[in-house]
């Protein structure tokens, strides 16, 4: 007999969405908080109708049920913020372009968002493109990938409901942007290759197929590091008698 204290790191792999297939690359899942495998059982009992021993069990059993698990994480990479949002992480890949007479009606003080996100080389102008406006005197600019406000100021020289003329230069796509509530679980495989600190031995937690999603919101304004936690559920695979195995010594 000894005491159980897990230390370890997990690893899942994808689904083929059209195969149905594992995809045979293993991405780590991120710095682990929890990881708890629920078994589950109902039980079935026969109860006696006798008037003597009305009520008592007479015969019982447990009938399986599919087993529940929870993951949770403090470190995350673009699948695993994916799976928090239920979205799909889609490569940006677009090309750098230049923009040129976007048009817009001024609202002092009140952002404009342009078109594109992380820009460059902004120039605001009047409808007839003759006066061109001065950053940080008529208005501001704040750009980061996925976003570009220009926000005319009041005390420039743009007017308000001014008629206004954007030219810009929006950066080449980089990264990852995922489209959220697109996909409220996937099928993974999830391996956690574990130690037990009491004595060193080593655990595996091997489930070879199951669906994941978020257990609840994702908090982007946490005081603490940000945790989130998963929703998983075992599927059995074919040739399997389990839908997953626990590996101790």
């Amino acid at each position: 007999m000894k005491g159980f204290r897990g230390a370890g790191n997990v690893r899942m792999a994808l689904f083929d969405e059209t195969t149905g297939l594992l995809i045979n690359k293993w991405y780590p899942f991120g710095n682990l908080v929890s990881l708890v495998m629920t078994p589950e059982a109902e039980p079935i009992d026969v109860l006696s109708t006798d008037h003597a021993t009305y009520g008592q069990v007479l015969d019982t059993m447990d009938d399986p049920k599919p087993a529940k698990g929870k993951i949770s994480s403090n470190r995350f990479d673009h699948r695993t913020i994916a799976i928090a949002f239920m979205g799909e992480d889609v490569l940006k890949a677009d090309a750098e372009a230049t923009v040129t007479d976007e048009a817009h009606t001024a609202s002092l003080d009140n952002a404009l968002r342009l078109a594109n996100g992380d820009v460059s080389a902004v120039v605001v102008t009047d409808s007839t493109a003759v006066t061109t406006y001065v950053e940080d005197t008529d208005y501001t600019i704040s750009t980061g990938p996925g976003f570009a406000f220009v926000t005319p100021l009041s005390t420039g020289a743009i007017t308000e409901d001014e008629a206004l003329l954007i030219d810009y230069t929006a950066a080449a796509g980089s990264g990852y942007k995922i489209e959220g509530g697109s996909k409220p679980s996937r099928k993974i495989a999830l391996l956690f290759d574990g130690r037990n600190q009491m004595d060193g031995t080593p655990t595996l937690l091997d489930v070879f197929q199951c669906t994941i999603k978020p257990s609840g919101g994702f908090d982007l304004m946490s005081k603490d590091p940000a945790t989130q936690e998963y929703d998983i559920t075992p599927i059995l695979m074919p040739g399997k008698t389990s839908t997953y195995e626990v590996h101790v010594k």
